[in-house]
């Protein structure tokens, strides 16, 4: 699903790659939760929810957020 995505804190912050095409990017602590959770998700429903529920948006902007994820190559297909 997301395992092509490894997240780790450093001293300044967090720290995203995208192991299949080298990008690196530095994410805030609420967007490393949010790859966090989706890593251990099973479902595209369950993800949404979950994602939802934690930080107190609306379920279409999570499906939204996922699916320009996917666009970026940053998310698998099936998700």
């Amino acid at each position: 699903m997301i395992e092509r995505i490894k997240i780790r804190k450093e001293e300044f912050g967090w720290i995203a790659c995208n192991i299949n095409s080298c990008e690196t990017f530095i994410i805030d602590e609420e967007t490393a939760e949010i790859i966090k959770l989706i890593k251990d998700s099973v479902q595209r429903e369950q993800i949404i929810k979950t994602i939802s529920n934690k930080f107190n948006v609306k379920e279409e902007e999570v499906n939204n957020i996922i699916d320009e994820l996917k666009l970026k190559g940053w998310l698998d297909n099936e998700l």
